[in-house]
């Protein structure tokens, strides 16, 4: 049940900035590799990008050729070629051992291309369904929006949403205005039986780096709402308290918990009988893996403590259990069962574990 907010960048993502250099590039990256997001590229982006570098610079030679020719026409100047093919490939291999380092030194993910058969594209591309355009081009299109769908969860598995981050300046073919996705593909993504709403997608890395803040407290929010009507198949948040606040708590001295109101001389908690009225004041998302909780809830627990004799023998109104009178020639052990509220706060990962819990 892994629930990390995922980015996939299009190809047309990074041909705006080659080289990762821009503050969004930067922004991006450094969240990938602080782990805050999970960040994706397929591997038919990279393909895409290494031609389409190549390509640039062809293009650039090109033009430097042709305005050389015009010049030694005009002038009848030899100009020497500063610009070879050669130059050209150790420039493109160059490029692509600087990206991969990039990706390695950032966390990036690269995803293969997908399992999905070649008939089941070509099908698309016949009935002209999105990606797909009505020329039928959108080949590499549809294996990137396999590499998508692979990234999202089934219906009902994932525990917040957004979780599906899609970057792409490809609204033509992704999408029906501007963030929105095509129809055909929301039809898709229904048939498959994926979750709709884990998916959201992004035209621009600004956006993107805009709106991360935001899309963490849509994804905490949504944890919160899940948690609060139980909808996050096999988990009980009420049995999950009760079996962590028995592990912190139980055969443990508790004279430092403020929640729990009884100051009697060594007092530890027997056992913890339940936890009722389990109430999420505070979601937040830490990173992409983690959530910070603020709870408070009812537990009825026995606990055991220590009363002077003196005490016992001089107060008339005694309102625990005793155990054992004579526990030594100055105290008694004594019980009782109380219904504290506890305030905790825990936090818990993507697969619903624990990593930290305080008791105040």
């Amino acid at each position: 049940m892994i629930n990390f907010m995922k980015a996939i960048l299009d190809a047309n993502i990074i041909i705006s900035d080659f080289r990762l250099t821009s503050p969004d590039s930067k922004i991006l990256l450094e969240a990938a590799k602080n782990k805050n997001i999970e960040l994706f590229i397929p591997e038919i982006v990279l393909d895409e990008i290494f031609n389409k570098f190549t390509e640039r610079l062809l293009d650039a030679k090109s033009k430097i050729d042709k305005e050389k020719n015009i010049i030694k026409k005009l002038t009848n100047l030899d100009l020497i070629d500063e610009f070879s093919l050669d130059q050209i490939e150790n420039i493109a291999q160059e490029y692509k051992k600087y990206i991969i380092k990039i990706f390695d030194d950032n966390n990036v993910k690269i995803l293969n291309y997908p399992s999905v058969t070649h008939k089941e594209i070509v099908q698309k591309a016949i009935k002209k369904l999105k990606p797909f355009n009505s020329s039928e081009k959108g080949y590499r299109d549809s294996l990137i929006w396999e590499n998508v769908k692979d990234l999202m969860p089934n219906l009902g598995t994932n525990i917040a949403n957004p979780e599906v981050i899609f970057v792409t300046n490809n609204k033509k073919d992704f999408c029906e205005n501007e963030n929105d996705l095509h129809r055909e593909l929301i039809t898709e993504i229904k048939d498959a039986e994926l979750d709709l709403d884990s998916i959201k997608v992004i035209n621009s890395l600004n956006e993107f780096s805009r709106d991360i803040v935001q899309l963490f407290f849509i994804q905490a929010t949504s944890f919160k709402s899940r948690l609060e009507a139980g909808e996050i198949e096999g988990f009980n948040l009420e049995y999950f308290i009760l079996l962590n606040i028995k592990k912190e708590l139980e055969n443990n001295e508790i004279s430092d918990i403020d929640s729990i109101p009884y100051r009697y001389e060594d007092a530890t908690v027997r056992y913890i009988e339940n936890v009722k009225n389990v109430k999420i004041n505070d979601v937040r998302k830490m990173n992409a893996s983690e959530y910070h909780l603020d709870l408070t809830c009812y537990a009825e627990m026995t606990i055991d403590f220590y009363v002077d004799k003196y005490d016992y023998y001089s107060n008339d109104e005694i309102t625990f259990d005793v155990e054992d009178l004579d526990w030594n020639d100055y105290v008694i052990w004594a019980s009782k069962l109380i219904n504290p509220e506890l305030k905790i706060s825990i936090i818990i990962d993507n697969n619903l574990n624990l990593i930290s819990i305080q008791i105040d």
